[in-house]
């Protein structure tokens, strides 16, 4: 009896104080939301959550037409999550309302905000498709674009013609990605015909194919008429800016024989790949801009994961053993032929220049010159680089000599490298004193972690230095040979393979072709 009287009390409380019978009615402001407010993107599909707690049932008015709305359970907490149905393409955010409502008539106002939409327009050359995802967003969103070439083509990359994104890691990435900023964006993809090459007429039509993606199917020997006498190899010129996949196989006995002849190499001028290739040297002699792989090697051209290997590569100025010239980039390449020159000459490349950058090399054959003479580069400047890279042969020359840099000047660099040639000599009777372990001469450049065998001779005699000047820190046999194969931690992986008491060969390139050994030079 206690117990209905009890009952009945309540509800007529409630009636007379709160309009209703049922006392679970009787709680005034009961729907508890996360927020009031909730901002979301403009492109259909994008969505926001809303977490909401109400011991009744509820339900949602007046739902804005550009949005739908999820949410399980109806009483208690629940997740509501709202997703856009109709991208905002205006030029402004557009703002709209809602009322969640308990069953005792509770309400809570929403306001949504939503950003505007910005698109992604992919087109291609024709040769391949490209997707965006996803295709419009708010600014901020990172897009992801990908492109598929059609049959008998490769990608070759991305060319941003709206929107001036930057793409991520870079342009010749597929798939890459972007920040969404507040515009539209349009971007194209171009594709490039691919060319499996298995002759030597096969190489040599690369010449006819510039914009081609080439891949080397075989071993190929330029040790057969006409290219083994008179002048030899006739370089692949104009400008290659297509991709040139050596596929891990070997042009071998380069040859080329003319004095009077400007930018050799197996390419004259790259503008593009050359990747995952090896060259073996006949002998190569030419005037100005020679090296084994490129003459000149331009700021969009990278050789990577490439050796040039025996022989004798000679010229007069920007002489390498990679590439004459460079502004590009030259990674994860050895050489041991031996290179020759008057002005700009370098075991890797004659001149490093404009930010090109010579990374994670080494050279092993000796290196004569007049003057700018390095046992890895010639000429460092105006933000050319040289670092991770080491070097065994001698170094000679008459002036600005060094065992890793002739001269390093005018916002050039070389860093994190290690001398440990046989010597660094006078080719000739001068006065000049610019030669060093490290560098020959150095004038607004700078040089930073650098080290060289402290039993090198430099003009016949043992010099010392640190770490920041021409002669770099000095490094005993010890280090060197007992070491855990680092160089004084210069050296590590992945680019390098690391054996303790050896020295380091790049991972990139087969391990049984390079020799770790350390040279007889040191013990």
């Amino acid at each position: 009896m206690k117990k209905v009287l009890f009952s009945l009390f309540f509800a007529i409380y409630g009636l007379l104080i709160f309009g209703c019978a049922n006392f679970d009615c009787c709680m005034p402001g009961i729907l508890s939301v996360s927020s009031n407010t909730v901002d979301i993107g403009g492109a259909a599909g994008n969505t926001q959550d809303i977490e909401l707690t109400s011991p009744l049932s509820w339900a949602i008015q007046n739902l804005p037409d550009w949005l739908s709305y999820t949410s399980l359970p109806t009483v208690g907490g629940a997740t509501i999550t709202l997703t856009v149905e109709d991208a905002n393409t205006g030029t402004e955010a557009r703002t709209g309302t809602f009322t969640i409502m308990a069953a005792n008539g509770d309400r809570v106002k929403i306001t949504v905000t939503q950003g505007v939409a910005y698109s992604v327009s992919l087109t291609t050359d024709g040769n391949g498709t490209a997707s965006a995802s996803p295709s419009s967003s708010s600014a901020g969103a990172t897009i992801t674009i990908t492109a598929t070439p059609a049959g008998g083509y490769q990608f070759k990359q991305w060319v941003v013609e709206s929107g001036g994104v930057t793409l991520t890691p870079n342009a010749a990435t597929n798939p890459a990605t972007f920040t969404m900023p507040a515009e539209d964006v349009e971007i194209k993809a171009w594709f490039m015909p691919v060319f499996e090459i298995t002759t030597v007429a096969e190489l040599n039509d690369v010449r006819n194919h510039l914009a081609g993606y080439h891949i080397l199917m075989a071993d190929l020997d330029l040790n057969v008429a006409p290219y083994n006498t008179g002048t030899g190899w006739n370089p692949i010129d104009g400008f290659f800016t297509g991709v040139f996949d050596g596929n891990g196989h070997t042009i071998s006995n380069l040859y080329f024989n003319n004095s009077s002849w400007y930018d050799f190499g197996l390419f004259s001028y790259l503008r593009g790949t050359v990747k995952n290739l090896k060259v073996t040297i006949s002998s190569i002699t030419g005037r100005d801009f020679v090296g084994g792989i490129a003459g000149q090697l331009y700021s969009t051209g990278k050789i990577e994961n490439c050796s040039v290997t025996g022989g004798l590569i000679s010229g007069d100025s920007y002489v390498g053993g990679v590439a004459g010239f460079g502004n590009g980039s030259i990674s994860n390449c050895y050489t041991t032929s031996a290179v020759s020159g008057q002005f700009d000459v370098g075991g890797v490349a004659g001149m490093v220049v404009n930010d090109g950058s010579v990374s994670n090399c080494y050279a092993t054959g000796d290196v004569s010159g007049n003057n700018e003479v390095g046992g890895v580069a010639g000429w460092v400047d105006n933000g050319g680089s040289v670092s991770n890279c080491y070097a065994t042969g001698d170094v000679s020359g008459n002036n600005k000599v060094g065992g890793v840099a002739g001269i390093v000047v005018d916002g050039g660099s070389v860093t994190n490298c290690a001398a440990l040639n046989s010597s660094v000599t006078r080719s000739v009777i001068s006065a000049s004193t610019d030669f060093g372990r490290v560098a020959g001469w150095v004038s607004g450049g700078t040089l930073t972690n650098n080290a060289a065998w402290v039993n090198m001779p430099v003009l016949g005699a043992t010099v010392s230095g640190g770490a920041g000047d021409k002669n770099g820190a000095d490094m005993s046999l010890t280090d060197i040979s007992t070491g855990n194969g680092t160089l004084g931690g210069r050296f590590s992986a992945p680019d390098w393979t690391i054996t303790a008491g050896k020295l380091p060969i790049l991972t990139a390139l087969p391990a049984g072709a390079q020799n770790d050994a350390i040279p007889a030079h040191i013990h």
